[in-house]
C-alpha cells in the first residue's frame, strides 16, 4: 500500500498514485508538440511500471477537478529555455516539467526535446530517492 508522492524542500507532497490509484492526470497544452507528447508518453509509462497505476494524458482545459497535475511542456507554463535544457518544479498539487523544445520530429536530431530530458531528470531522480530512503530533497 505504498504512495507514489515527490515531495520538495518542506513543502507539501504531490501525491501522484496512492494504493495503486492514480491520484493526477498528466496535462497537456493544446496542440501539443510532438517532444511534449512523448515526454508525456515515457512519464505515463515509467510510472504504471513503477506503481501499476496509469496516469491519464488529457489537453489542458479538458483535465478534471479532484486530480493533481503533472503539466507538461507549454501546459506547465514556465517560460522559454535553452535549447535541450529542462526544468522541474512542484507548487502545490502540481508537478511542472517542461524545457526548451521544438515542434519537429523527434526522430530527427535537429528536433530540441528539453521537456523530455526534464521528464527524465524527474524519474531519475525519483528513483534515486526511492531506493535510497530519501524522500525530500529540491535537486533534480
Amino acid at each position: 500500500m505504498a504512495a507514489l508522492a515527490l515531495v520538495v524542500g518542506s513543502a507539501a507532497a504531490v501525491s501522484l498514485v496512492e494504493n495503486g490509484e492514480a491520484r493526477a492526470e498528466i496535462v497537456l497544452p493544446e496542440g501539443a508538440w510532438p517532444a511534449e507528447r512523448l515526454a508525456a508518453s515515457e512519464l505515463r509509462f515509467l510510472l504504471k511500471k513503477a506503481s501499476g497505476a496509469e496516469l491519464a494524458i488529457v489537453e489542458k482545459g479538458k483535465d478534471r477537478a479532484g486530480f493533481a497535475k503533472v503539466l507538461v511542456g507549454r501546459a506547465a507554463g514556465l517560460g522559454s529555455f535553452a535549447p535541450f535544457a529542462g526544468k522541474v518544479v512542484a507548487e502545490g498539487k502540481v508537478l511542472k516539467i517542461a524545457g526548451g523544445d521544438s515542434p519537429g520530429d523527434t526522430k530527427k536530431s535537429d528536433t530540441q526535446c528539453g521537456t523530455l530530458y526534464a521528464a527524465y531528470e524527474f524519474e531519475t531522480a525519483s528513483w534515486a530517492r526511492a531506493s535510497s530512503g530519501r524522500t525530500t530533497g529540491s535537486a533534480w
